[in-house]
């Protein structure tokens, strides 16, 4: 379901081709960041803040990770 307007579309992914590979990629890092603070601040404010790494993990990559995968990641991130 789409309720912008067609023309709309259009000029939006107008103005997103006019920006050069390394704008449209600093504004994905961006994004990126910016939904990694408001996880963070989901997961600290559900009191499981004491395994941060591992919360984080299982938000962004449980579809494509398996908990063995997910824990040893998280291990291997807290021993650095």
């Amino acid at each position: 379901m789409t309720d912008t307007d067609p023309k709309i579309q259009m000029r939006l992914a107008a103005m997103m081709m006019a920006k050069t590979g390394v704008e449209r990629l600093k504004m994905g890092f961006s994004m990126f960041d910016m939904s990694k603070k408001f996880v963070t601040a989901s997961i600290l404010a559900s009191g499981k803040g004491n395994d941060i790494h591992r919360q984080l993990l299982i938000r962004f990559y449980r579809d494509d990770l398996d908990s063995k995968a997910i824990n040893k990641i998280a291990s291997h991130v807290r021993s650095k």
